[in-house]
């Protein structure tokens, strides 16, 4: 009957809209996975594009753009220090715009603090005004994983780099405490004790 003919005429429309999806969602990982194969490997030139195209694709996916902007960043410090302000420029601006973008969408997500941390921190070696708003993500993701010594050794790295060594040495302090096997932790504390004057802390860090 007509109506059956109808209906079936949309259901074709509908299972092809689906698969057409899928098949758009699928390109994407698959442009992904290869990008992020040569980023694993320091291929950052390569890996860009890739990984731009999938996140152009599938832009609902925050991974995309959180690994996008870790490589656009690095690619904008490669370029500032070939002297190449234009593209430097450019490659900052967009991996600032992404790691917000993977934020707005997963804004409890560990990770992308983690990387806008590492971002913001890459970024910093252009623009050292940078170093705060990395300290300032760090704390974030401190609130989201307050146990992780990887997290709370990170922040007191960035207070450092922003002249607050007192809350620096507070924080690596803390990361003692969570892991007393954290080699890193008692060097960085022993550098900022040193910054201040105290070479009896200094020494007892260092052994």
């Amino acid at each position: 009957s007509s109506t059956q003919k109808a209906f079936l005429f949309l259901l074709v429309l509908l299972i092809t809209y689906y698969l057409l999806l899928i098949a758009k969602f699928w390109y994407a990982d698959m442009q992904f996975a290869s990008g992020n194969r040569y980023r694993q490997v320091s291929y950052y030139g390569t890996a860009y594009p890739l990984i731009k195209k999938a996140t152009e694709i599938n832009p609902r996916e925050p991974l995309f753009h959180s690994e996008l902007s870790t490589t656009a960043a690095v690619l904008a410090l490669a370029s500032a220090q070939n002297e190449d302000a234009t593209s430097a420029a450019g490659f900052m601006q967009e991996a600032l715009i992404e790691s917000q973008k993977a934020l707005q969408i997963s804004p409890q997500n560990l990770l992308f603090w983690k990387k806008q941390t590492t971002v913001l921190t890459t970024l910093a070696e252009i623009d050292p005004q940078l170093f705060t708003s990395a300290r300032d993500a760090a704390l974030i993701a401190a609130e989201l994983a307050p146990t992780d010594p990887k997290v709370t050794y990170n922040v007191g790295i960035l207070y450092g780099k922003t002249s607050e060594p007192e809350k620096a040495i507070e924080w690596l302090q803390k990361t003692k405490e969570l892991k007393p096997d954290f080699r890193d932790a008692f060097y960085a504390q022993a550098l900022f004790y040193k910054d201040l004057g105290n070479i009896e802390k200094a020494r007892e860090n260092l052994e």
